[in-house]
């Protein structure tokens, strides 16, 4: 069973049988040609589908070799695949957070590893639907990146901005149009 990540049995004097199961968490959508497949956050696949999910990003852009559900995937860029599921931890991290009111996770769209440890996640804005590309890097400010970003989506900060890149990966936030 691919959501069972592991199962104890234990036999407990008089008489009883105590069972442990404890259950995979799905933690993200890969992209492969004929559809999706979810993943854990240790890269096991878990279900298939030949639909896109609704509301829950899709990481793009990485091949997969092989595939047994219930076993790690094999895929061309495995630490891409560790970095794309760090960003959706971080994004599950913001959404944690009480103040803002807007939620992160399902305004989340694509996330696309493009090498070392920087992504694009493409990012649907409430108010006005346009989509809006924003280029991260994996490491510590991770998380308070997406709580940034969590917070102007809250403030209407991305609205009207037209095509182009959101660079959250310098010291500074910085949106550049597109020509």
């Amino acid at each position: 069973i691919p959501a069972v990540k592991t199962v104890t049995v234990r036999l407990d004097f008089p008489g009883a049988i105590t069972c442990v199961v404890t259950e995979r968490i799905e933690v993200a959508w890969l992209a492969i040609p004929d559809g999706c497949v979810m993943i854990d956050q240790d890269g096991v696949a878990m279900d298939i589908t030949s639909e896109r999910p609704d509301d829950i990003p899709v990481i793009e852009g990485i091949t997969v070799r092989s595939m047994t559900l219930g076993q790690p995937l094999e895929v061309d860029l495995a630490d891409a695949q560790s970095h794309a599921i760090g960003l959706l931890g971080a994004i599950i991290e913001a959404d944690r957070d009480p103040r803002p009111g807007a939620v992160l996770l399902s305004q989340v769209t694509r996330i696309r590893p493009i090498g070392g440890r920087q992504l694009y996640l493409t990012l649907r804005v409430p108010d006005t639907g346009e989509e809006l590309t924003v280029l991260d890097e994996t490491g510590s400010d991770l998380a308070e990146d997406m709580l940034w970003l969590r917070f102007a989506l809250d403030q209407d900060a991305l609205n009207g901005r037209g095509k182009g890149i959101l660079d959250l990966t310098g010291s500074r936030k910085t949106f550049i149009p597109d020509a």
